[in-house]
Protein backbone atom coordinates (compact mmCIF):
# COMPACT_ATOMS: atom_id res chain seq x y z
CA UNK A 1 0.00 0.00 0.00
CA UNK A 2 0.65 3.75 -0.48
CA UNK A 3 0.53 6.48 1.97
CA UNK A 4 0.80 10.20 2.32
CA UNK A 5 1.80 11.91 5.03
CA UNK A 6 1.83 16.09 4.41
CA UNK A 7 3.89 18.06 7.13
CA UNK A 8 3.05 21.62 6.38
CA UNK A 9 5.88 24.12 7.30
CA UNK A 10 8.42 21.31 7.85
CA UNK A 11 11.67 21.89 6.50
CA UNK A 12 13.19 19.10 4.90
CA UNK A 13 15.82 17.91 7.25
CA UNK A 14 12.71 17.52 10.01
CA UNK A 15 10.82 15.72 7.70
CA UNK A 16 13.52 13.32 6.74
CA UNK A 17 13.93 12.49 10.25
CA UNK A 18 10.08 12.22 10.77
CA UNK A 19 10.53 9.97 8.08
CA UNK A 20 13.09 8.03 9.86
CA UNK A 21 11.32 7.21 12.75
CA UNK A 22 8.08 6.46 11.36
CA UNK A 23 10.49 3.49 9.01
CA UNK A 24 12.77 2.13 12.71
CA UNK A 25 9.00 2.15 14.54
CA UNK A 26 7.47 -0.20 12.28
CA UNK A 27 10.83 -2.08 11.54
CA UNK A 28 10.96 -3.14 15.07
CA UNK A 29 7.45 -3.63 15.42
CA UNK A 30 6.60 -7.21 14.35
CA UNK A 31 3.26 -7.75 13.07
CA UNK A 32 0.95 -10.71 14.81
CA UNK A 33 -1.15 -12.09 12.51
CA UNK A 34 -3.63 -14.61 14.25
CA UNK A 35 -3.25 -16.72 17.62
CA UNK A 36 0.03 -18.85 18.01
CA UNK A 37 1.55 -17.30 14.27
CA UNK A 38 4.61 -16.34 14.35
CA UNK A 39 4.89 -12.43 14.37
CA UNK A 40 6.13 -11.48 10.79
CA UNK A 41 8.22 -8.31 10.57
CA UNK A 42 7.02 -5.25 8.37
CA UNK A 43 9.65 -2.29 6.61
CA UNK A 44 8.81 0.72 4.41
CA UNK A 45 10.13 2.30 1.75
CA UNK A 46 9.87 6.12 1.92
CA UNK A 47 10.20 8.95 -0.16
CA UNK A 48 10.06 12.64 1.04
CA UNK A 49 9.68 15.47 -1.80
CA UNK A 50 9.31 19.40 -0.04
CA UNK A 51 7.14 21.68 -1.95
CA UNK A 52 7.43 25.65 -0.89
CA UNK A 53 6.15 28.72 -2.26
CA UNK A 54 2.97 30.02 -3.07
CA UNK A 55 3.12 28.38 -6.53
CA UNK A 56 3.91 25.29 -5.46
CA UNK A 57 2.78 22.43 -7.52
CA UNK A 58 1.07 19.75 -5.36
CA UNK A 59 0.88 17.29 -8.04
CA UNK A 60 4.57 17.59 -8.90
CA UNK A 61 5.40 17.28 -5.15
CA UNK A 62 3.53 13.90 -5.08
CA UNK A 63 5.22 12.82 -8.49
CA UNK A 64 8.44 13.82 -6.65
CA UNK A 65 8.09 11.60 -3.79
CA UNK A 66 6.59 9.24 -5.47
CA UNK A 67 10.08 8.75 -7.59
CA UNK A 68 11.62 9.04 -4.40
CA UNK A 69 9.89 5.89 -3.02
CA UNK A 70 10.69 3.68 -6.11
CA UNK A 71 13.87 4.89 -5.29
CA UNK A 72 13.98 3.25 -2.23
CA UNK A 73 12.49 -0.36 -3.09
CA UNK A 74 14.98 -0.51 -6.16
CA UNK A 75 17.95 0.45 -3.61
CA UNK A 76 17.22 -2.32 -1.55
CA UNK A 77 14.21 -1.09 0.32
CA UNK A 78 13.41 -0.21 4.51
CA UNK A 79 14.82 3.13 3.40
CA UNK A 80 14.21 7.11 3.08
CA UNK A 81 14.80 8.64 0.13
CA UNK A 82 14.93 12.61 -0.48
CA UNK A 83 13.41 13.80 -3.82
CA UNK A 84 15.28 15.60 -6.12
CA UNK A 85 14.36 19.53 -6.10
CA UNK A 86 11.58 20.54 -8.64
CA UNK A 87 13.15 21.68 -11.73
Amino acid sequence: EEFLIALPDTPVDQARKMAERVRDIVQNTPLSIGAGKMPVGVTLSIGVALGTGDDCDVTDVIERADAALYDSKSSGRNAVTLARTAA
